[in-house]
Order: C-alpha cells, then sequence, then structure tokens
C-alpha cells in the first residue's frame, strides 16, 4: 500500500535541512539522510501510460524499470544496464522480429515476479487508443481502432514468462527508440482498471501502492513539494540497499532562488545555470562536475536559392535540382565563413567558458565523435579560399564575384558584391547578441558584406526558416536518449519541404542518406552493435564535416554540483543521479 509520510520523517526532514551529525557515513539502510532536490513545477501525473511532462516524469522514473538500459556513460542502449528488464535482444536475420530475453530476478515490491506480461499489457494498453497520451501512435504503426501511428510496432507476443517477440513494420535499428518501454505492475493496473483502460485518464496522480525503484510511494503537496521513501526491496542497489531515507523534490519554480535555496544548504545537489557555474567551481564548499549539454548551437547555411525556395520532391515523388544559394551554395564559401569565426574567442568571452566546439552534428559525449573534426581559426586561409572561389576585393570593402560559380548559371551575377544576412530572434540575451556581431563582423573581415538581422521568432524568424527564403539563420538542436547519431530528420532530401521540413537548408547528399540507412540495418551492424554502426556514422560524418550543411558552432557545458558533505555523489556525463541510492546526504551542524 502507498506510504504516506510520517512525523518522524517529516521531523528527520526538517533536522537535515538545519544541519546533523557531522561526518557520519550510512551505516545501513535508509540512515544516508534525505535527498533534496527541486523543480521548477509540479508534477500532473504518476502514470507513465499517459505523462506527458520531464516534471512528472522525474517522478515515475524512480518507482518503475525500463525494458531497455541506457548505459549512464555512454547514452546508448545496453543490455542489462541498471533499473532495466532486458538481458539481452536480438534481431532476426529479416531485420525485422526483435528477440527479447528479461530478467528473472526482478519483482515488485508485493513479490509478484516482473514477467513478460507486464510489457505485453503496457504495449496492449498503448494501443487500445484508449489514453489520453501520444505514446501509442509513437509506438505502433496502427492502434486498435485503426488509426494510423508514427511508430514501426506491428506486433508483441510473450514467448515465455521472460521472453518477448517484438516484430516491426522495416528492419531498422533505430525501431528500439521508437518503443515506449517503462513497465507498470499489469495485475495491480488490472484490478483497478479492468477493461476500462479509459478510466486511467481521469486520475491521473493514480499510485497502485506497488513498485520496483530505488524511490517510491511519492507523497505530493501540491505547490510545495512531492516525497519518496526509499525502497529497500531494490535490488539494484549499489550498496545492496538504498543509503537515503527519502527523496524530496521541493517545487521552486524561480532558479536564483533555487541556487540561493542550494547555497542555504536546503538542496543536496542542482543542475547550476551558465551564470553561476564559474561561482560554483571555484568554491569549496561544492562538489562540480561539467559535461556537454545533449545539443549543439549552430548558423544553418541556406544551400538553394532563398528567391526560389522549392521542395526535394515534385507531387508524384520525382527529385528536383535544386538552384544553389548565390553565395553559400559553394563549399569554398562555407568553409571559408567557419574558419573565419574564433570560436574559441565566443567561448571564452560571450559564455565564459561555458562551452565546447564542435566541428559536426555530435557532441564530445557522443560515441561517434572525433576530435579532429574541428576546423581552425584562420582567417587568411579563409580570404585565399574566397578567391579560389572567385569572389576577390572590389574597390570597396567587400568582394564581388569575377567568375564565382553563380556566374555560370546566371551571368549577369558577374560583378555583384557578396552580401549575406544573418538571421537571429530577438528576445536574446545580450551576450548572444554580441556573439551573433561578431560572427557578422569576422565575416566583414574577410570581405562579406554581412549583417545581422533580427526578427520576432513567430511572425518572422520562424516563417523565413521554414520557408527557406533566408541565408543563414542561429538555431539549437537538442538530442534525446539514448544519443544516436542518425540525422535523417534534418538532412534527407525528404524533409526539405518549404513550410514544414527540418531540412530548411536544402542539404542534399544521397551518400549520406545511404549511411544512414545501412547505419539502422541490423544485417549490416551486426546486429545493430555500436561497433557495426559507427563505420558508418563515421564516413557521414567526414562528409558533414566536409560539405558543412551547417556552421557547427559549440556544445553547451552544463553543470552539476553537489555540497562537499554528500559522500558518494559520482556523476557520469548522461546521468548525474545514476547512484543516488548510495549517496549520504547528512549535513554537517554549522
Amino acid at each position: 500500500m502507498k506510504k504516506k509520510l510520517s512525523f518522524l520523517a517529516i521531523v528527520g526532514l526538517i533536522v537535515t535541512m538545519l544541519g546533523s551529525v557531522v561526518g557520519v557515513s550510512a551505516q545501513g539502510p535508509g540512515e544516508g539522510g534525505i535527498i533534496f532536490d527541486y523543480d521548477l513545477s509540479d508534477p500532473t501525473d504518476f502514470n507513465p501510460l499517459i505523462s506527458g511532462d520531464v516534471t512528472s516524469s522525474n517522478v515515475w522514473s524512480k518507482m518503475y524499470p525500463n525494458v531497455f538500459g541506457v548505459d549512464s556513460a555512454t547514452g546508448a542502449y545496453a543490455p542489462g544496464y541498471k533499473d532495466s528488464l532486458a538481458v539481452s535482444w536480438e534481431f532476426d536475420e529479416t531485420g525485422t522480429v526483435l528477440t527479447v530475453k528479461l530478467r528473472e530476478d526482478a519483482f515488485w515490491t508485493d513479490g509478484v515476479q516482473i514477467t513478460s506480461k507486464d510489457f505485453i499489457w503496457m504495449l496492449e494498453a498503448l494501443r487500445s487508443g484508449l489514453l489520453d497520451t501520444q505514446r501509442g501512435g509513437e509506438t505502433w504503426e496502427t492502434l486498435d481502432d485503426g488509426t494510423p501511428g508514427s511508430g514501426l510496432l506491428v506486433d508483441a507476443v510473450a514467448i515465455d514468462d521472460f521472453t518477448v517477440e517484438l516484430t516491426f513494420s522495416r528492419a531498422d535499428c533505430n525501431s528500439l527508440n521508437e518503443i515506449f518501454a517503462t513497465v507498470v505492475p499489469s495485475h495491480i493496473f488490472e484490478e483497478d482498471f479492468g477493461d476500462d483502460l479509459a478510466a486511467m485518464n481521469d486520475d491521473p496522480l493514480y499510485d497502485p501502492g506497488v513498485y520496483f525503484g530505488s524511490f517510491v510511494a511519492p507523497d505530493f503537496v501540491p505547490g510545495d513539494r512531492v516525497s519518496m521513501i526509499a525502497n529497500q526491496d531494490y535490488i539494484d542497489a549499489e550498496l545492496g540497499y538504498v543509503s537515503p531515507s527519502e527523496w524530496v523534490t521541493l517545487n521552486i519554480p524561480d532558479q536564483d532562488v533555487a541556487v540561493e535555496r542550494f547555497r542555504a544548504g536546503e538542496l543536496t545537489y542542482m543542475g547550476i545555470p551558465a551564470t553561476y557555474q564559474s561561482e560554483f567551481e571555484d568554491d569549496p564548499n561544492f562538489q562540480t562536475y561539467r559535461f556537454p549539454r545533449r545539443g549543439y548551437v549552430f548558423y544553418a547555411f541556406n544551400h538553394a536559392n532563398p528567391d526560389n525556395p522549392q521542395a526535394a520532391y515534385d507531387e508524384e515523388g520525382n527529385y528536383i535540382e535544386q538552384e544553389p544559394h548565390p553565395v553559400l551554395g559553394d563549399k569554398l564559401v562555407r568553409q571559408a565563413i567557419v574558419m573565419s569565426v574564433d570560436m574559441d574567442a565566443i567561448i571564452e568571452n560571450n559564455l565564459d567558458g561555458n562551452a565546447v566546439r564542435v566541428g559536426v552534428g555530435t557532441i564530445p559525449s557522443s560515441w561517434d565523435y572525433d576530435p579532429d573534426q574541428l576546423y581552425p581559426f584562420d582567417p587568411v586561409a579563409a580570404a585565399e579560399m574566397l578567391d579560389e572561389a572567385g569572389w576577390v576585393m572590389g574597390d570597396g570593402d567587400y568582394r564581388v564575384c569575377q567568375g564565382c560559380a553563380y556566374a555560370a548559371i546566371d551571368p549577369d551575377y558577374e560583378g555583384t558584391e557578396m552580401a549575406l544576412m544573418l538571421n537571429d530572434s530577438t528576445g536574446g540575451t545580450e551576450q548572444s547578441k554580441l556573439m551573433v556581431e561578431f560572427i557578422a563582423q569576422s565575416m566583414r573581415d574577410i570581405g562579406i558584406n554581412a549583417e545581422v538581422q533580427e526578427l520576432d521568432w513567430g511572425s518572422a524568424f520562424l516563417p523565413e526558416l521554414t520557408g527557406q527564403t533566408f541565408d543563414m539563420a542561429i538555431l539549437a538542436w537538442s538530442l534525446g536518449l539514448p544519443l544516436d547519431p542518425d540525422s535523417t530528420s534534418i538532412f534527407s532530401r525528404e524533409v526539405d519541404v518549404p513550410g514544414s521540413g527540418f531540412n530548411f537548408g536544402s542539404f542534399h547528399n544521397a551518400e549520406i542518406e545511404q549511411l544512414y540507412k545501412d547505419a539502422r540495418d541490423p544485417a549490416k551492424t551486426n546486429n545493430c552493435s555500436l561497433e557495426g554502426r559507427l563505420p558508418y556514422y563515421q564516413r557521414a560524418n567526414e562528409i558533414i564535416f566536409d560539405e558543412l550543411p551547417y556552421m557547427f558552432m559549440y556544445a553547451n557545458l552544463s553543470m552539476s554540483a553537489a555540497h562537499s558533505w554528500v559522500e558518494g555523489w559520482d556523476p557520469v556525463v548522461f546521468s548525474t543521479t545514476w547512484n543516488a541510492d548510495s549517496w549520504t546526504a547528512i549535513a554537517p551542524v554549522e
């Protein structure tokens, strides 16, 4: 049954906030103090089957296991990993049937063993179409009522208590990424909801009282906190038991307030906003860990003529050869622009050192990262490349076309000044505005008439971007987990569609598209192993580095910090709390 926060627990919570015994390590289960973190808002639900926000998932992800585990050191799927059920999985020779073996040592807190039934029940509930969630359509190709979904899953059956067979509509290593696979105790959900699955929609804070994870039984005080008690039956505990007695998430809607409460000892650890990172790094009262954020900032190059935006394919599916951008259609020009900008200076001066350069669409913590794929800052070489590309200095401050590539398409273009508009959205920080102006000035320094244009995001920036009527536009992509180098969704010709597609720069490269397909083929990648997929992504990155669909700039650095008195804190790049069940979080008395 669900346990409420007891009077003694509340007293213990307050004592830990104010300070307790100095230097006491955990002596046994639940003797490691209370972990305090915060969120900016309240959770809206505790049920993963209908959940749709990160705040809520921070609660239920502690209570229920995933089928497929993510290695917190690599960001990739890993069989047999902590908090997961699958000990192995393998595609058949067609690449469409995946056999998943589940562990046999996992039990719900009421003693019922976790089996294939739990996994299948969850998938069937999603396929029913009765739940207010997008997860069903994102997992299944078709829902029970015939509604088409975007997922690849077409069938799921239990072979035995610990073996599940998943069938997909096509062979694709990434099919695993599309499955929602958080398992709930089906025997309790069946008892409480029966055939009326839609009743879950009306009970978002439903708690079955039966769990698997490290911290369970959420006690929710709206506007204040969510408290969860340690589950000493948690089989994946690092120490063989859960050291902290509770996990308390405070509702603190203001980041600056959260920082002050962290400094005061009211929070055990937190992600540090960029403007505070240097302060905490230099403070001996805190342990800090910096790591690349899962995403990168870039300036998109438009490779096609912005005066004539076209889709890559016509309505009959015939390929349309794009008219190149008069300036940016030449690879030498794109390379020269990248080499004209001192990105290290931007990181140091505009970002306070809280970023790391990237040269392709991957981050330093990704398994396909190559540290050699960075262009040097060399404005002299950049100027020489523009000369080679037929852009020579005219009588004024800027270059003009004298034999540039576009003059072969339109002879009247000869003598045209080299000019580009750099789009930025309004509302950015002063630092970001200075950075954009620095980039524009760097381009002017090598003879390009670069002008910054600030546009309202909704009314102007986004319409120009998706409409493909821009020259260059600054953006950022966020990368999810599991970390996957596939960039089909942004670099394939199928998504070059003015008004809607993510390939708004009209970057076309058939070899890259084939490499991404091969990298997702189980037969070509040793059953989708990282080692089997890596050569395809390495070759794709080589092409991207050379062709430059974007001016790749940097990945911001995140920082996690904990008080110096937190013992066992051991963050890794894709999870700063992977071993939180082993922490000792007892503050010293002042």
